[in-house]
């Protein structure tokens, strides 16, 4: 039986190695960056009237720097409703 490939590797399939490799890893920690969705909680009738108005105002102050920075808060609706 004949083989056709010769014993060394092509510089071409080298070089699909080391971007195969490349692009991989890339992807993986790529992966490992992104933050775990989390979602906010609502507060609860007691939290709520347990704040003070200044307590109410950071708090409205927080979700605008929030929104501001482009970091929106994940939100499990049903959880809220109940």
């Amino acid at each position: 039986m004949e083989q056709n490939q010769p014993a060394q590797p092509s510089r071409r399939a080298i070089l699909k190695q080391t971007l195969a490799v490349s692009a991989l890893s890339v992807t993986g920690l790529a992966a490992l960056s992104v933050p775990t969705i989390s979602f906010a909680a609502s507060l609860s009738k007691e939290e709520r009237d347990g704040m003070t108005p200044d307590a109410v105002i950071e708090h409205f102050k927080q979700g605008n720097l929030r929104f501001r920075e482009n970091r929106p808060a994940k939100h499990d609706y049903l959880a809220q409703k109940r």
